[in-house]
């Protein structure tokens, strides 16, 4: 059988491909692929408050309206995370506290309303980051609804 345009043969029936010829072409191409999808998944990694946004954008969110973001932070303790809300609180934060199902750590869960950009979420992420490391808690990050 020949291609199209007559060029060459695209199946050749009466030849037999090694099946080490065939494992060592799926694995240069895994080797050239590899690389490129590992930093497009680590790009993503490093800016994940980017992800989300853009994540919000293509479910067809108006960024430049303000959303309420839910921001997640998980604390080993009911006293840490009662003072972790506290804090939220005089900072305009709404804040919700209650212990995980799985009966293992506190969450408080902060929600501010606002516009959503990437500059605003990096300054949270910081100032929540270091408002956890004394009490040995966790940023799991934040969610919003879609806004139209």
């Amino acid at each position: 059988m020949r291609d199209p345009l007559g060029c060459r043969p695209l199946l050749m029936p009466d030849k037999h491909v090694p099946p080490f010829l065939l494992i060592s072409v799926a694995i240069v191409a895994a080797a050239l692929l590899a690389p490129r999808l590992y930093a497009r998944w680590q790009r993503r990694q490093a800016d994940p408050d980017a992800t989300t946004l853009r994540q919000l954008q293509q479910a067809g969110s108006d960024l430049t309206k303000p959303h309420e973001p839910e921001f997640f932070l998980y604390i080993p303790t009911e006293a840490g995370a009662r003072k972790i809300a506290g804090t939220l609180t005089a900072q305009g934060f709404k804040t919700d506290v209650h212990q995980t199902e799985s009966g293992k750590d506190w969450l408080c869960k902060a929600t501010k309303r606002m516009v959503l950009t990437k500059e605003a979420l990096a300054k949270f992420r910081q100032e929540f980051i270091s408002l956890l490391k004394p009490f040995g808690g966790d940023y799991d990050g934040w969610g919003a609804e879609v806004v139209k």
